[in-house]
């Protein structure tokens, strides 16, 4: 490479000519040419372009809008959920009803009300049984004095188990019961409370605990080494309101 100053031959990679100390020129125009490139490389990307900053924008006006339009779907969602649920919950079973009332036949509305009779009978059998069994368990040709002492208490627990309801009183009706004179007595104090033999009888608090007075005085003169026949009578309805205690 030639010096422009001094026109000497230097080395190309030489700043200054040793000849006559000129800076070299070519390297300088080099350097500079390298410097325009390196800018014009790294400018655009330090300055943002305008499709850039376009494209940003465009990006969060489609997310808000997207936002908007998920919230408001949700919202829409709900109401039509809502809808559809009072449908099925209150509507539909109405409709349902009516729909099977309409078609109900009149053979049907019998063979309702048959079971529904049965289940009663059943019910009113199951009460009747219950009621007689504690009492019927001692009825017998013989029967030990104790037992008879405990078929006393029975009746006395039922009877105050049953005060004012209407044809639940058992009477007692004694023969020849040794060391009992109260007969009379007995008698009268059951046809009071017993509407089985008296149509005006009533079982109420006084007229039962006057009868069961009588009946703890019998049950006293009970002897457990004597032997006594029990019967019973039933009313219509299948319950027992009499207990004949007989000594043998």
């Amino acid at each position: 490479m030639t010096c422009k100053n001094c026109g000497k031959e230097i080395d190309n990679n030489s700043k200054f000519c040793p000849y006559c100390g000129s800076k070299n020129q070519q390297e300088n125009e080099y350097f500079n040419e390298v410097d325009n490139v390196d800018s014009i490389l790294s400018g655009p990307a330090s300055v943002p372009s305008n499709a850039e900053n376009s494209s940003t924008s465009n990006n969060n006006s489609n997310t808000n809008s997207s936002s908007t339009k998920l919230s408001t779907g949700a919202i829409v969602a709900i109401v039509i959920g809502s809808v559809i649920a009072f449908l099925l919950i209150f509507v539909l079973p109405i409709v349902l009803l009516i729909g099977c009332g309409a078609h109900l036949t009149k053979g049907a509305t019998n063979r309702v009300l048959s079971e529904a009779e049965s289940i009663k009978t059943q019910i009113v059998n199951f009460e009747r049984e219950d009621y007689n069994y504690e009492i019927e368990q001692y009825i017998d040709n013989s029967v030990n004095g104790s037992d008879v002492s405990s078929l006393i208490s029975k009746i006395i627990d039922s009877n105050l188990s049953n005060i004012g309801n209407k044809g639940r009183f058992i009477s007692i009706e004694v023969k020849n019961i040794s060391g009992f004179s109260l007969d009379d007595e007995l008698e009268e104090a059951c046809k009071a409370a017993n509407v089985n033999v008296n149509k005006k009888a009533n079982n109420d608090s006084k007229k039962v605990n006057s009868a069961i007075e009588i009946f703890r005085t019998l049950k006293s003169k009970i002897k457990s080494s004597e032997k006594y026949k029990v019967t019973a009578e039933y009313n219509d309805d299948g319950y027992i309101y009499n207990i004949i205690i007989e000594e043998l």
